[in-house]
């Protein structure tokens, strides 16, 4: 790491220093927590978070190439903003629902398993209809439902008395996930994770529904009294807010360890959590981060 962590913001690459702490932390899961999780575990809650822990890790290597991919182009990193919010709220969601997970316990985590394998299931046979034009995917060979009993359960727990499938996997929205997390590992925790979504959630929303507001919003002219932008304000204008996303992506990502670190103690992931938040902390860009 520089030791000159502001004057590397400021000159257009401090994108970077936050882009090596998250590198760290997704080496750090790569090589030692997952080890840990798949050695340590007892119960069945860590078969669900594994394949969303995976996610987490890859989609943070995606940002990585698109950030770094710039520098090949036009000599700086290139904050390509629209993919970064877009693959952001997928980040921060999925360590929502882990960290949700693990506050609730196996019941929760079951409730994900039988989502998971009911949806799989009624996707087998889908068609979409419209004003008589349909698209239809149909499955040709045959599910025993009669000879699977967790099928069974699941789709029956997944559709309505009225034969309407329920799409949400769990009935909690953000807001209630996070306040079972509050409550059962604290305010640092739970206060990480909101700021996290509240940063980026409507934004993110609006740029993945492709509306005329999430393009103005990536050329800095959602806010008032702003007119057409030069290149380079726009440019000033999202280097900050991919600043903004990536210190959150590496605060959830620490806050997502330390409950690991709570529900599985060991020694060396409580040994990369401390190292992380030291790293965070230790970085003087942090006291600049701003969307101006």
């Amino acid at each position: 790491m520089s030791k000159n962590n502001k004057s590397r913001f400021d000159n257009k690459y401090g994108n970077l220093e936050l882009l090596e702490i998250i590198e760290s932390q997704i080496i750090n899961i790569n090589g030692s927590v997952f080890a840990i999780i798949q050695k340590d575990s007892k119960n069945t809650s860590w078969g669900v978070i594994l394949p969303l822990l995976i996610n987490v890790c890859e989609s943070c290597s995606s940002i990585e190439i698109l950030i770094k991919s710039g520098i090949k182009e036009t000599g700086r990193p290139n904050p390509k903003a629209r993919e970064v919010f877009i693959i952001t709220r997928s980040i921060l969601e999925t360590i929502l629902n882990i960290v949700f997970i693990l506050a609730k316990g196996n019941e929760t985590a079951e409730k994900a398993r039988s989502h998971y394998i009911q949806k799989a299931y009624k996707d087998l046979n889908t068609e979409f209809d419209i004003l008589g034009q349909v698209i239809k995917q149909e499955f040709s060979g045959k599910v025993d439902l009669e000879a699977n009993v967790d099928l069974k359960n699941a789709i029956e727990e997944f559709t309505t008395s009225k034969g309407k499938s329920i799409n949400n996997w769990t009935p909690e929205n953000p807001s209630e996930k996070l306040e079972a997390i509050h409550k059962k590992y604290g305010k640092d925790i739970s206060l990480s994770l909101q700021f996290g979504l509240f940063s980026i959630y409507g934004n993110a929303s609006e740029i993945i529904h492709g509306t005329f507001y999430g393009s103005m919003f990536l050329l800095g002219l959602t806010e008032p009294n702003k007119s057409s932008p030069s290149a380079e304000n726009v440019e000033k204008h999202q280097r900050g807010w991919i600043s903004l996303i990536l210190f959150k992506i590496a605060n959830s990502i620490n806050s997502l360890l330390t409950v690991i670190s709570i529900e599985l103690p060991n020694p060396k992931i409580e040994e990369i959590v401390s190292l992380m938040k030291k790293e965070i902390k230790s970085q003087e860009w942090v006291k600049h981060l701003d969307t101006n």
